[in-house]
């Protein structure tokens, strides 16, 4: 009996000791979660508040760009976007002019002269530097390099060059390019071209300035010429070139001087070169021009301001218009070597300003008119 009642006493000590530290261990786990608790909240609001702080700058920053005025095209230059190849084919195509009147190769074939210029575009490593009208310009340059045998120029210094800038490749101008890096001048005379003015000359806009004599070009002016339509001077002379004036060359109103003698050309002279207002100087000897001069050519605006007239050497035939009376600032004309039926008209002699005279092998027939005794 006393070993039974032992054994429960130990038992139920056991037992009260069990109780106590199960009793003694919850409130240390309370403690415990409780701690984990406290640091993940502060964890997580320490991300929230970071996370505020960060999205609130970049929404005050968006705001005030918003508002914040573009820059001008001067403090900040625009880019061309990055074309991708086929896409950089597509904008030039789209960009050139007679591409149906491509070389016997073809426009779209890879020895083209626009082709050629399109892959040297294609690998310029200063592409995204440029913009639209700068490639364009770079492009027409490029095209009339190959179109007219520039590996063969007696002088092609820094053509194609990616390094050089296109206003400093080879040309006898003084200044090629204006302040704003656009072609105001291509002055490449006796310089060995070869081949057709191509019509991708129109994209030189703000070309004022074209001086390709005395070299070896053929076939006819393109008539996309009428695009440069702030041309002022434009030297052609000693080729063989061939056709018709074009019309879209006497519509430039800023034209003072056409120069085209000593080549193959032939036709009429348009009328409409008497209503180019700024007209001082038309030499058109040494070609194949016939048919009556247009008596237009005097009375239109150019009239007053026409002072040297070189017609010499051509097939024009029937009389000289009295209208040329009406060029009061003519100083020098040339009409020898023509097939005209007539006398010199007495109007000629109200062009007091009249200094130089050469009718000689004319065809021109009679006594001089009294009036020019007092020129």
């Amino acid at each position: 009996g006393t070993a039974d009642t032992e054994s429960i006493v130990r038992a139920v000590a056991v037992d009260d000791e069990n109780t106590v530290t199960a009793v003694s261990m919850k409130p240390e786990n309370k403690r415990r979660r409780r701690l984990i608790f406290c640091v993940l909240l502060a964890i997580i609001v320490i991300l929230a508040a970071a996370l505020s702080v960060f999205f609130m700058r970049d929404w005050v920053f968006g705001r005030a760009s918003s508002f914040a005025p573009s820059a001008s095209p001067s403090q900040s230059p625009s880019q061309s976007p990055s074309y991708s190849p086929s896409g950089l084919q597509e904008f030039l195509a789209q960009n050139t002019p007679g591409i149906d009147s491509e070389n016997e190769y073809g426009a779209n074939s890879e020895y083209s002269p626009t082709q050629k210029a399109v892959a040297w575009v294609s690998q310029d490593p200063n592409l995204r530097l440029y913009s639209d009208d700068r490639i364009l310009q770079r492009y027409a340059l490029a095209t009339l390099f190959y179109s007219l045998d520039g590996e063969r120029w007696l002088n092609s210094e820094d053509w194609l060059s990616h390094e050089v800038g296109e206003c400093h490749w080879f040309s006898t101008a003084s200044e090629s390019c204006n302040e704003d890096e656009q072609v105001v001048s291509l002055e490449l005379p006796r310089n060995s071209l070869r081949g057709t003015l191509p019509p991708i000359i129109a994209l030189l806009t703000n070309l004022e300035k074209m001086d390709l004599s005395r070299n070896r070009l053929t076939g006819t002016i393109p008539t996309y010429i009428s695009e440069c339509s702030v041309l002022k001077s434009i030297d052609l002379s000693s080729n063989s070139l061939y056709g018709n004036i074009p019309v879209e060359l006497a519509i430039i109103p800023t034209l003072s001087s056409i120069i085209l003698n000593d080549n193959s050309f032939s036709g009429f002279l348009p009328t409409l070169l008497g209503q180019v207002q700024r007209l001082t100087s038309l030499r058109l000897a040494n070609n194949a021009f016939f048919g009556q001069i247009p008596g237009d050519l005097f009375v239109g605006i150019s009239s007053a301001s026409l002072q040297f007239l070189d017609l010499g050497n051509n097939d024009f035939t029937g009389l000289l218009p009295t209208e040329l009376g009406h060029a009061s600032e003519l100083v020098d004309m040339d009409v020898g070597s023509n097939a005209f039926i007539s006398t010199l008209p007495s109007e000629i002699g109200l062009v007091t300003s009249l200094t130089s005279l050469r009718a000689s092998s004319s065809g021109l027939e009679g006594q001089i008119p009294w009036q020019i005794s007092g020129l």
